[in-house]
């Protein structure tokens, strides 16, 4: 045998043993490293208000009854950046017919940013803001729109919005409950009636109005619009008769920097039947 036959021999056997160790078909291809992400195209923008609901102040400076104040925190998501165009509230009614509205434009922006109205990518910026407005009739709560629009630093434009609710403050009615059986008086007049009522602070009250009135009744029974305190306690030496023991209710409202804002909703109660606790001797 010639040489150059066995070397091609030595060969074939060198790969007829590799092909018994696990090699069946084609080489393993090497894993490829992940292609980097795809940077974003433009910025993104999300909002939040300083409280839900905002609550409404009486007016100061007189050009409205009411005041809101809050602060919209601008927050960048996608790290470009940008310079902020505007900030526009809203406030609208539940049918969405406008109360108000202001805006801050760039250069007002950049005041109250210190000098600058650009937002680096990935950051946050907190921006004060204040609206005065009358509500209309009947009207004691609003729905407040604020939107930002970013031109950012790759020469988009993008914007986003933030709703929230501004309510005058009304007190909420703690006790008694919806549905209570009051206390009632005795036929001796030994025992008098004890009512207490309870309800919730608002920030900056002047004062209080309570009005307890049985429906069927001309006049309240109580009608006390100088209360310093968010409770009130009657006791006094009567009776409720059978006739008029069902169907009363209640409801108190506050003053605000000398303006009373709207009665909370009512809430019904029942008075006990005569005699029911009294005192025997």
């Amino acid at each position: 045998m010639r040489a150059g036959s066995k070397s091609a021999s030595w060969v074939l056997g060198l790969l007829l043993a590799l092909s018994g160790c696990g090699f069946d078909d084609e080489l393993p291809t090497p894993t490829r490293p992940p292609a980097p992400p795809v940077p974003p195209s433009q910025a993104a923008i999300a909002l939040t208000l300083s409280s839900s609901p905002i609550e409404a102040a009486v007016a100061v400076d007189g050009s409205a009854p009411w005041r809101a104040e809050w602060t919209v925190s601008v927050r960048e998501t996608a790290g470009i950046g940008g310079d902020i165009d505007f900030v526009r509230a809203t406030l609208a009614d539940s049918a969405g017919a406008s109360i108000a509205e202001t805006e801050l434009d760039a250069d007002q922006v950049s005041e109250q940013l210190g000098g600058t109205n650009h937002i680096r990518g990935g950051s946050n910026q907190e921006i004060p803001m204040s609206l005065n407005f009358d509500f209309p009739a009947e009207v004691f709560s609003a729905d407040l729109r604020v939107t930002v629009q970013l031109n950012d630093d790759r020469d988009n434009t993008v914007s986003a919005t933030a709703d929230e609710v501004v309510q005058v403050c009304v007190p909420s009615l703690l006790t008694p409950e919806e549905g209570a059986v009051m206390d009632n008086g005795c036929a001796s007049r030994l025992n008098g009636i004890l009512w207490e009522f309870d309800w919730s602070d608002c920030a900056g009250a002047e004062s209080y109005e309570i009005f307890v009135k049985q429906r069927n009744e001309q006049e309240p029974a109580i009608d006390r619009s100088d209360l310093t305190t968010s409770a009130f306690t009657t006791l006094e030496n009567r009776i409720i008769s059978e006739d008029t023991r069902r169907g009363w209710f209640w409801k108190v409202r506050a003053k605000v920097n000398g303006v009373w804002a709207d009665f909370s909703p009512e809430r019904n109660f029942d008075v006990e039947p005569l005699n029911t606790d009294c005192v025997t001797q």
